[in-house]
């Protein structure tokens, strides 16, 4: 391939570029061998195999295979094929999310914020999942004349590729067992005991007499301590739960079951609001001050499908005009959220109610969840960490672990004792 040398990067970013668009090439092909040579020496050589099996192969130097799981569906319009990684297979940056469509890779945001949106709850805010989704759309609905590369793409009905992705992705990740948090992974072991005693450990005696003003009483917060007060289970004497303290302002340090626990009190309880928000009916408040906004005419006709489905969730729409809805009713709690914040949420990515509902609840929860540095007295304190040891899913609704624990023999081991 004719090139002018004075042009050309340095051997190892010009290699880097040849093997990226090789496996660009190979990973959709999969019917088709494969080989890339560089200084005459084989360096890949992809058999005929399975969609996993190539991309295993490709990338066996990042991914696990028995971490990855492979799925499909077909509709009248797309084919999906994913090739998604377990929640634990987590990285900093969005290499590993890649979409193809026709053969082609592509770099389409939305597709590739589906991904990520289906691994909500599962993968923390922070960090990206791995995962390969492969669609073949019928070339009607799809247009690739708007790059050069070829590389950005307009499909023509979005909506529907983005549901259909989260809905395979995030069916799938549903019935991986639970994972229980460790505090220290086996190599850090003992790097990370290097750092204890560094910070100041508040006692639980401390709070006893401390200001009953400087604990943040949340109307949800209540509701946690009246119930743990009103259940004829519950005794805070008993040894079942013990209560130690708090550290930092964030965790919350209780002894259950011969293991120690730090709860991410933040966390714990956004997680605890969430779960009661989810399940929640709503009725309806009449605004006095109704809401307006507008969406585009692509957004139109999915506002016009969904308006029932946000009465469901006590949002009153109405439409005033080609493309100018108002929004003139909404249950007490949404008043939480800014008018901004509220908007975009009726209009970004129309027609999937099931994540508008997720994502309102999720900033409503994080807004009634006590904050880091909030004090809690002492019997808040462990009706929080009852609830939080007895989730079913133990992290927050972005994908944070709620707890970490340690055992008796787990912390002689930090310190090297036998």
């Amino acid at each position: 391939m004719p090139a002018r040398r004075r042009f050309l990067k340095s051997i190892s970013s010009e290699t880097f570029m040849c093997r990226s668009i090789f496996l660009d090439r190979a990973l959709p092909f999969t019917e088709a061998a494969f080989r890339l040579f560089i200084d005459d020496r084989l360096r890949y050589f992809f058999p005929v195999q399975t969609l996993k099996e190539r991309v295993c192969a490709a990338y066996s130097e990042l991914i696990n295979p028995s971490l990855l799981i492979y799925k499909e569906m077909e509709t009248k319009n797309y084919k999906l094929k994913v090739v998604a990684g377990d929640p634990s297979l987590v990285r900093r940056d969005r290499k590993l999310v890649q979409i193809f469509i026709n053969g082609r890779r592509v770099n389409d945001y939305s597709l590739m914020q589906a991904v990520e949106y289906a691994y909500t709850g599962y993968v923390p805010g922070s960090y990206h999942p791995v995962c390969f989704a492969f669609l073949e759309i019928h070339p009607e609905l799809v247009d690739f004349n708007i790059h050069p590369a070829k590389k950005e793409v307009k499909l023509k009905d979005i909506s529907s590729l983005r549901q259909g992705i989260i809905g395979l992705i995030a069916g799938e990740l549903c019935k991986l067992p639970v994972q229980e948090h460790k505090l220290f992974g086996e190599g850090d072991l003992f790097r990370e005991a290097g750092n204890a005693g560094k910070g100041e450990v508040i006692s639980k005696g401390s709070f006893r007499n401390h200001d009953t003003h400087n604990i943040r009483e949340t109307a949800s917060m209540q509701a946690i301590t009246e119930a743990g007060s009103n259940d004829p289970g519950i005794n805070y004497q008993s040894d079942s739960v013990k209560y130690l303290g708090q550290v930092f302002g964030v965790f919350l340090i209780v002894f259950y079951g011969n293991r120690l626990y730090l709860i991410d009190q933040h966390a714990a309880h956004e997680r605890i609001i969430f779960d009661e928000l989810m399940k929640k009916e709503y009725s309806p408040q009449i605004l006095l001050l109704p809401i307006d906004f507008k969406v585009t005419e692509e957004e139109e006709g999915m506002m016009e499908k969904n308006i029932p489905l946000f009465k469901g969730l006590g949002i009153g729409i109405e439409k005033k005009g080609k493309g100018s809805y108002v929004v003139n009713s909404m249950p007490e709690d949404f008043l939480l959220l800014e008018t901004d914040e509220l908007i975009r949420f009726l209009r970004e990515d129309a027609g999937d109610i099931a994540r508008i509902k997720r994502e309102i609840m999720d900033t409503l929860a994080c807004r009634l969840a006590v904050k880091d540095g909030d004090k809690l007295d002492e019997i808040t304190a462990v009706e929080l960490a009852r609830k939080a040891l007895k989730l079913e899913v133990p992290k927050c609704p972005h994908g944070r672990p709620i707890w970490f624990s340690l055992t008796k023999d787990e912390l002689f081991k930090i310190v090297k004792r036998v």
